[in-house]
């Protein structure tokens, strides 16, 4: 019989050794419970790419879509942390990590925005984990093509429904409208929705081509959703980039022979022409929409140009991340002070009119492409100068706005000349809400080839005026001249003088526009060195794309749509570009090296001898 202390002991060593075997055991399955883990958050990795990807047609601030990209992140950074690949970081990546560092310095050193700067981080690392995901199961990309045209169906019907809102009576369908005419579905503008409908086609056109049966009906379906979401968005980008998607689809399939797909589509591309060209026959079709330069390319897009080029110039390293606004209300500035150095101000004269002398159109606004208007030099005016209108209908006015007191008395006059077309003075007095509440004019109209006076005087602004807009106007089409215009405040406007003329803008000079360019936008805000390596990594992935493009050529013709979108438009912070990046770069390369850096092992049952061998 055991003493006390022998029975001690043995329980002792009885509860050692059932800990150790504990402790064994655990060790043992700490590699298939981490595999286990390392699967549920793979699967909730995928499921929060592939939502996100099929989101993609709501594309506003904090949007669905970038919550999922977050949540698909985080996945990724515990995958990563767990020692398997989470972020695709072979073949050319190491070039995007490159151009972040570079406009990470600059956005320090210069002073950049670093909200700007964290967003390209974010799509960037979006764009790496979702190439890593594809990595590890090339078979993924068929589920990201599939949540894509979902994406792009959606983004469609949503712009169809903005467009038509103006003809239903259903208020509801006007916040897919951009405005009365344009449409832009749950994107923040109608040009991103239709570059998005475009780009997004090439994917839609080759998953209804492996369809097993009806691909041709699902392809002419498919092409002319599309072709309508692309067209209520009257976009010229966007009708670009769907024409250059639609040819690139009919060489895709004349390449491989597939006829009756190619016939169909060529059948789809000649009836929406045929629509087109009778809508513009009926003028039912705004035209004017597609001219190739409209007026706010010359005031906005031309001037972002011009004003990035300057800034390239001066500061070739960069100025941050998200700066080119702010310099652009700086260089908008310094030109202002540059142009009109030396030049008199409202504060120097009593004539409320800029630029009365007529030998310039500054303050001036008129439709250039109803009628024109022409500065001239003329020894017979008071001052020396005119303004010239040739019209060709009545009551095409050169128009200038200054802000009143109502209840104040103002006098308006000028120095006319005519072919014999009546020529007269108006006001319209304007309240708050730019509603005309009164106006005013002299009588009788000018018809004399001598220069008249013509005077609008002692008239008292309504109460509720805020606004005067004057109007150098005509009754009939012909050519009239104005000059020595100008308004006072007072019972009668006195003889022209020198002091009354001025040219110096009383409103601030044009705040900062965007670059309305992507490359352009990079070229100053990371400086030459980041343009180049961004560049040269966009153009190594769609190289390498259009290589092995294979059976899967709507990849590289979509990347390559988006490419050129970014030359007129800034699409850096397009949700899209980085999905089209992430899975072109997911077949960047076959190699067994990359295969073995990005292949996860499947986690495989503990054998039972196994588990009864620790549980001994």
């Amino acid at each position: 019989m055991l003493g006390p202390r022998r029975l001690r002991a043995t329980r002792g060593q009885r509860r050692s050794q059932s800990h150790v075997r504990h402790v064994r055991m655990r060790q043992a399955l700490r590699p298939f419970r981490l595999a286990a883990v390392g699967q549920v958050l793979e699967r909730f990795q995928f499921i929060a790419f592939i939502l996100g990807c099929g989101l993609l047609f709501w594309q506003q601030d904090a949007a669905p879509v970038d919550w999922l990209f977050v949540a698909g992140i985080v996945a990724s950074v515990l995958i990563w942390k767990q020692g398997a690949p989470a972020f695709d970081l072979g073949g050319p990546q190491a070039l995007l990590l490159v151009f972040l560092c570079i406009t990470a310095l600059a956005t320090m050193l210069a002073g950049g925005m670093p909200r700007f700067f964290a967003i390209t981080v974010y799509l960037a690392f979006a764009s790496l984990a979702l190439a890593s995901m594809l990595k590890r199961d090339v078979r993924r990309i068929r589920t990201i093509e599939a949540a894509l045209v979902v994406a792009g169906v959606v983004a469609a019907i949503t712009v169809f429904a903005g467009g038509i809102a103006e003809h239903v009576d259903l208020p509801i369908l006007k916040v897919f409208a951009y405005d009365s005419l344009r449409a832009k579905g749950l994107f923040k503008d109608s040009n991103i929705a239709g570059a998005f409908i475009a780009c997004s086609y090439p994917v839609a056109a080759a998953y209804c081509l492996r369809l097993r049966r009806w691909r041709s009906l699902f392809l002419s379906v498919a092409t002319a959703l599309f072709a309508v979401g692309v067209i209520f968005t009257y976009s010229r980008l966007a009708l670009f980039l769907f024409v250059l998607g639609v040819v690139a689809s009919m060489v895709a399939l004349a390449v491989s022979r597939r006829w009756r797909p190619l016939l169909a589509l060529c059948a789809c591309a000649l009836l929406a022409g045929t629509g087109v060209a009778g809508a513009v026959a009926m003028d039912r079709f705004p035209l004017y929409r597609y001219q190739f330069v409209q007026s706010y390319d010359e005031t906005g897009r031309f001037e972002g140009w011009r004003v990035g080029a300057a800034m390239l110039l001066q500061t070739p390293l960069g100025t941050g991340a998200g700066s080119f606004e702010s310099r652009s209300t700086e260089q908008f500035q310094a030109e202002h002070e540059q142009q009109y150095a030396g030049e008199r101000s409202a504060t120097d004269s009593d004539n409320l009119l800029r630029n009365g002398a007529g030998d310039g159109l500054d303050g001036w606004i008129y439709d250039p492409n109803a009628f024109s208007v022409t500065p001239i030099s003329d020894p017979t005016s008071v001052t020396g100068f005119a303004i010239h209108k040739h019209t060709t209908g009545s009551y095409q006015d050169l128009v200038e706005g200054i802000p009143v007191v109502g209840g104040h008395t103002y006098s308006f006059a000028a120095q006319i000349r005519s072919d014999g077309a009546p020529a007269l003075l108006i006001i319209h007095w304007r309240d708050a809400n730019e509603v005309t509440v009164a106006q005013s004019g002299n009588e009788p109209a000018v018809t004399s080839t001598l220069w008249t006076e013509a005077e609008v005087d002692g008239v008292t602004a309504p109460d509720d005026a805020t606004t005067a807009y004057v109007f150098l106007s005509n009754r009939e089409a012909g050519d009239q001249y104005f000059t020595a215009v100008r308004m006072v405040e007072g019972d009668k406007a006195p003889a022209w003088s020198p002091d009354m003329q001025w040219r110096r803008p009383t409103e601030p000079p044009v705040e900062g526009i965007s670059a309305h360019e992507t490359y352009l936008r990079l070229a100053v805000e990371s400086g030459i060195p980041g343009i180049l390596t961004l560049g040269a990594y966009w153009v190594v992935l769609a190289w390498s794309a259009w290589r092995r493009r294979g059976a899967s050529w709507q990849w590289p013709v979509a990347l390559t749509l988006v490419l050129i979108a970014g030359l007129v438009i800034d699409s850096l912070h397009w949700r899209f570009l980085w999905v089209f990046t992430a899975v072109a770069a997911a077949a960047f390369t076959d190699s067994p090296v990359a295969e073995a850096l990005t292949r996860r092992e499947a986690p495989v049952a503990v054998p039972a001898a196994t588990m009864a061998a620790l549980t001994e």
